[in-house]
């Protein structure tokens, strides 16, 4: 599933697209929230480098856009960015559990009365 999900991520990002950045921000949205739970660090690189791309090609057409359409693109990078923080903060909780989990071992280590010599 892993490898699909990579495969098809590749192929979005490597796209070189004609459509709008707004149009093009939206489909990377449904890529990501749509597979959040499969992304790797890696896969959130290249996410970050596609945004980065769609935002360059926005700021190069902004004085060509209506204020409702600044709005929109605006509305969904903020989007990305709840979808990149959410992704961070589980990735956090993660290693909290692994902290905790290493701690309560050294714990009862350390409370232990035997002692190996």
């Amino acid at each position: 599933m892993k490898k699909i999900v990579l495969i098809f991520l590749s192929i979005v990002l490597s796209c070189n697209s004609n459509q709008a950045p707004d149009e093009e921000l939206q489909y990377q949205l449904n890529v990501i929230e749509s597979n959040a739970a499969n992304l790797s660090l890696s896969d959130w690189d290249k996410i970050d480098s596609s945004i980065n791309s769609i935002k360059t090609q926005f700021d190069a057409n902004r004085a060509n856009l209506t204020q409702a359409q600044i709005d929109s693109f605006n509305l969904k990078i903020g989007r990305y960015y709840a979808l990149k923080i959410k992704h961070q903060v589980s990735e956090f909780k993660n290693v909290l559990k692994d902290t905790e989990t290493q701690l309560k071992g050294a714990m009862q280590e350390l409370l232990s009365d035997s002692i190996s010599k």
